[in-house]
């Protein structure tokens, strides 16, 4: 049977006293890349999609799309990319945005022949933006995501975060998988480094000291409450899981001073930085630092607007194990903005950027890494980076 309490994850002593006998389940592996992100950069995300083995089956879930978009789903043999086995298209015409659905692709069961699942979004105009790739029983297979979330009511959950209001519950493809195990982190995560800089600044759960751990049964109920990271895994021993979030009811929006005083340190000197951070008033000084930048007020407004708007766009799309514009999709995007060419395979992502005015050609390469996209770092990325900057204290952007 299910139980359908709610599970209220402000990680009292009592809750922790309450389920921390329940039994830890046999260790499972979540599969980080089995998932598809398509984004048109000059708007809101356009669609976002994974695929899971639920009941036996694999199944598709997307949410959808801001615009018309067509996405094409195509199931065929490893050895024959002729021999369609399924192929469905998927119309979002007059759907709602944002609302996650799911449809199970055909007959096809975990351990079965080998079989490629084929991915290929569209315009309104059928042009082909994007294709992805996902192995199914194959020898390069990649494991259907074994943890997985949903809204009480079934519907697939894709975010990174969530939102007081929203109610979750747990699921797995295993049917060993009975209980969960959430390590929970309430400090907040660092910013991401500049693209030059030698040091990654990647997430592994495993090593660091989680604040709280408990459990949660299966098909329960649960809420977020407390701003933090949760980190679920099928057991206490298991090194991989799925993050996700509660970064307050305000998120994805920026408006927290502190939060906008520390989202200016990419274009902020040290001496800058510091007056705010240490200010008896630091919105006084934060709004002084904008308005050191330009003496046209339209010009400072489109500024200002543009620059937290990247950020709350990164927070919308690239939140993983920290807010989004932190992350280094994040940092890339708020500076530089919209990448002008996307390519992305299951394992790596590539940003291009051309020449421009004050602006340096440059190429940035994602690696997919523990559910995370780790910017390859260099320091050919100085000058660009460095020359960007420029643009944002000159008001030039």
């Amino acid at each position: 049977m299910t139980d359908n309490k709610v599970i209220d994850m402000r990680l009292s002593p009592l809750l922790f006293l309450l389920i921390f006998g329940l039994q830890a389940c046999a260790p499972s592996h979540y599969s980080p890349f089995y998932k598809l992100e398509y984004q048109q950069y000059d708007q809101k995300m356009v669609l976002r999609a994974d695929c899971i083995q639920k009941d036996q089956h694999f199944q598709l879930r997307w949410e959808h799309p801001k615009s018309e978009y067509i996405l094409d789903v195509q199931v065929y043999p490893h050895h024959s990319s002729s021999q369609v086995l399924y192929n469905q298209v998927l119309d979002f015409e007059g759907v709602s945005i944002g609302q996650a659905q799911s449809i199970v692709l055909g007959d096809f069961k975990p351990g079965g022949q080998p079989l490629v699942l084929k991915l290929q979004i569209a315009s309104p105009q059928k042009k082909l933006l994007g294709t992805q790739l996902f192995y199914l029983n194959g020898p390069d297979r990649q494991v259907a995501q074994e943890i997985y979330l949903e809204h009480s009511d079934g519907r697939p959950f894709l975010g990174s975060y969530a939102k007081a209001q929203d109610v979750l519950q747990l699921a797995s493809a295993a049917d060993s998988v009975q209980v969960f195990c959430i390590d929970f982190f309430p400090q907040s995560q660092a910013p991401a480094l500049p693209p030059y800089s030698p040091n990654s600044n990647f997430f592994l759960g495993q090593e660091q000291k989680a604040s709280d751990r408990f459990w949660v049964k299966k098909g329960q109920e649960l809420r977020l409450s407390q701003e933090g990271l949760y980190w679920i895994r099928s057991s206490e021993t298991a090194s991989q899981g799925i993050y996700l979030n509660y970064f307050g009811e305000d998120f994805p929006k920026v408006n927290r001073v502190k939060d906008l005083i520390l989202g200016s340190r990419y274009i902020t000197k040290n001496i800058e930085y510091d007056k705010m951070k240490n200010a008896e008033q630091p919105k006084k000084a934060l709004d002084e630092f904008w308005l050191s930048r330009s003496k046209k007020e339209e010009q400072l407004k489109r500024l200002i607007k543009s620059y937290y708007g990247r950020m709350e766009y990164a927070n919308k799309s690239f939140s993983s194990y920290k807010e989004g514009w932190k992350t280094d999709r994040g940092i890339i995007y708020t500076i530089f903005g919209p990448p002008q060419l996307i390519r992305q395979t299951n394992k790596e992502l590539h940003w291009y950027y051309g020449s421009g005015s004050g602006r340096y050609p440059v190429h940035f390469t994602f690696s997919a890494y523990e559910g995370q996209w780790i910017l390859q770092r260099s320091g050919t990325h100085r000058s660009p980076w460095n020359a960007e900057v420029l643009n944002w204290r000159n008001a030039r952007q």
